[in-house]
């Protein structure tokens, strides 16, 4: 990816920060996108203290002109746009059954407006380039169902929707998108949650690996499918969850003989 110019939402902190440093250095020239205030200023600084070529840029994601306005400033600040990151995210605050239609345009409008209007709006750019690679960052959420998280569940499942219909659409141009489905990240997002002992005990029975993810480990898994090393796919989820997904069960536990007669 060296040379190239990458956006990414959600670049103030996270699974988007820490996505920001791995492209970084590889030699890409990245744009931050994220709501204005101190947390993009000190991303930016940290950034620019370790070499990256860095510009952050403030934005609603959730809103469209915004979003294509943030995309032509990128252009006229790099001249081109090869890799976009869909990074930016909330996290849905009350149950199901306690949300209301404000809260559910909020938490739609960022997780799942906010990636079609980015990639809507950066298809031009990536075309007239040749081509150029997406990554949206979905959730297992979107695999399966978190109980009590309705619009959560059904942003994530849309990004991943999202994701496939573009791959296909846009594949003979040139343009690759794919995402990756988190599991539990420690990030600013979930802090609140690890730092229970409750929760911590069970993350180490419910995930194969016994843990929460760390947002480096995200950030690798969405650089592979920027790079070139990932040129033959597109339309791909990848699970990046400590194998949560992959040990879900009826058994209470995978030593547990399970005869359902």
């Amino acid at each position: 990816m060296a040379g190239g110019v990458g956006i990414i939402t959600g670049g103030a902190g996270g699974i988007g920060l820490a996505t920001a440093h791995v492209v970084a250095r590889q030699g890409v020239s990245v744009a931050i996108v994220d709501l204005p205030g101190p947390a993009l200023d000190r991303a930016e600084g940290e950034l620019a203290g370790v070499g990256a070529d860095v510009r952050s840029f403030a934005c609603d994601v959730s809103e469209f002109d915004a979003v294509a306005q943030c995309v032509a400033d990128v252009l006229a600040w790099r001249g081109r746009i090869d890799a976009l990151v869909n990074a930016a995210g909330v996290i849905q605050k009350v149950s199901t059954i306690r949300m209301q239609p404000r809260d559910w345009l909020t938490l739609i409008g960022v997780n799942q407006s906010g990636v079609f209007n980015f990639i809507q709006s950066v298809i031009p750019a990536m075309t007239a380039n040749g081509g150029g690679a997406i990554v949206n960052v979905a959730s297992i959420a979107g695999v399966i169902a978190v109980p009590g998280r309705a619009a959560y569940n059904a942003a994530k499942h849309a990004v991943i929707g999202l994701t496939r219909s573009y791959a296909a659409d846009l594949a003979g141009r040139g343009v690759r998108v794919n995402a990756v489905a988190p599991g539990m990240v420690d990030t600013p997002m979930t802090a609140r949650y690890i730092a229970a002992p409750q929760f911590r005990e069970a993350l180490r029975d419910s995930i194969a690996m016994g843990r929460a993810g760390q947002p480096d480990e995200i950030a690798e898994a969405i650089a592979f499918l920027l790079s070139d090393k990932a040129s033959y796919i597109t339309g791909a989820i990848l699970p990046v969850d400590g194998g949560f997904t992959a040990t879900k069960t009826f058994a209470p536990s995978s030593q547990t003989e399970f005869d359902p007669a």
